[in-house]
């Protein structure tokens, strides 16, 4: 739990501080996924853990990337030595519980190869004989039984004998003796201990007394756990035929390469964090150049522009001028063929731009009215004068340096 939640933090705080993962990326569509956010950095870190889903919300940055194939491999240790064990606990075969006492199905069956033993002309003994119940299990026990408890103890240590049935004080102070002994079930054939006096001895009301305040008072438990079980009882491991177990130890190196991997991503980012501010300044240097260059293009485009339209108004010019045969040239031979050419003669008399522009349109209307006109003549005013009909000062034909149109 606390892994999972570092992970996921740090992975946020990777992405967050990173210049690869807080700023959108240039060139990408409006469908582009959202920054890593702390609710989707705790989404991605149990995603990868329990191999589910994980949708939206990946880390963006190189350094959170790198710290989350860190955690899919931790993920997936984990996973396979919890799945590992668990079949070891589901498969392996377990052992044979051990007997729940003297009513066990086990020790009264005479099919079931288990051994049980007592001591030869002992109370234990008498007692399965007296049983009627017991008389299955006694004919077993009667073959087996040992001369000594010594060596019935002995014969339960090499496995030669299952159980051995003896008085319990005596079992349980072999059994704290060695951890390969335990003593099964609940007791049975319960008999107590006494003291013989003289009848109508004055002290057996004492003596009755004193071992009832014993027991009430603890002492005898005390007496117990100091001679039957040695003062502090033997804690004794269960020597049962179980699989070993991964604990925390064994899985110190996984959590060691977690840690490393949360290292090595804040090493990264600021790796990265050096990197974007030169790439930024270099950036910034680019640009620079470029509009420059732009700048500079722009200026010799236009300057040929210029020369291109001066070049061409030049070769109009000189065109409209020599060359006789283009339309713009008749028609103004056939509306100023009294202009003449250009020189001192031909300079302004001093009209107005207004007289000169009403007189020129009159008597132009005059000629344009005129259904015997085929070709051009002088005007004679009416004292037979011949009229220069001068254009306006900003006509075309008085101006030549004015473009013309050229059909």
């Amino acid at each position: 739990m606390v892994s999972v939640h570092v992970v996921a933090l740090v992975l946020y705080l990777l992405d967050r501080f990173s210049p690869f993962g807080r700023f959108k990326l240039s060139h990408v569509d409006s469908h582009e996924e959202k920054p890593l956010n702390l609710s989707s950095a705790i989404w991605f870190a149990w995603g990868v853990l329990l191999n589910s889903g994980i949708g939206e919300g990946t880390p963006r940055s190189f350094s959170a990337r790198v710290l989350g194939m860190v955690w899919a491999g931790f993920a997936m240790i984990i996973v396979a030595s919890y799945t590992a064990n668990l079949a070891a606990f589901l498969v392996l075969e377990r052992p044979k519980t051990k007997l729940s006492g003297i009513n066990d199905a086990r020790l009264r069956n005479t099919m079931e190869n288990l051994t049980c033993a007592t001591v030869k002309g002992s109370s234990v003994d008498m007692y399965f004989r007296r049983q009627v119940e017991l008389s299955n299990m006694y004919r077993t026990m009667e073959a087996n039984n040992y001369d000594t408890a010594e060596q019935a103890i002995e014969d339960v240590k090499k496995g030669k004998l299952m159980a051995f049935i003896w008085d319990s004080s005596r079992l349980e102070y072999e059994a704290s003796k060695d951890c390969e002994l335990v003593t099964a079930g609940e007791l049975f054939g319960r008999s107590g201990y006494g003291i013989g006096l003289q009848k109508g001895s004055p002290w057996t009301d004492a003596v009755t007394l004193s071992i009832l305040e014993f027991h009430e008072s603890g002492f005898m438990e005390a007496l117990d756990k100091a001679w039957i079980f040695h003062g502090n009882a033997q804690q004794c491991e269960q020597f049962e035929k179980t699989p070993n177990t991964l604990g925390l130890k064994n899985m110190a190196g996984v959590f060691i390469l977690v840690a490393a991997g949360v290292a090595i991503g804040v090493g990264l980012i600021i790796i990265e964090v050096i990197y974007k501010r030169h790439q930024v300044k270099k950036q910034k240097r680019l640009d620079i150049a470029r509009h420059a260059a732009g700048k500079w293009r722009g200026t010799i485009e236009k300057r040929k522009t210029i020369r291109a339209s001066l070049a061409m108004q030049r070769q109009y010019n000189i065109g409209l001028n020599s060359h006789t045969g283009t339309i713009s040239y008749a028609v103004d031979k056939r509306r100023y063929h009294r202009l003449g050419h250009r020189g001192p003669e031909n300079a302004w008399t001093g009209e107005t731009d207004a007289l000169r522009s009403r007189r020129y349109l009159e008597e132009t209307a005059k000629l344009k009215h005129s259904p015997k006109v085929h070709a051009p003549l002088p005007l004679i005013s009416k004292n037979r004068q011949p009229v220069n009909l001068l254009p306006p000062r900003y006509s075309p034909g008085y101006t030549s340096d004015v473009s013309h149109l050229v059909v």
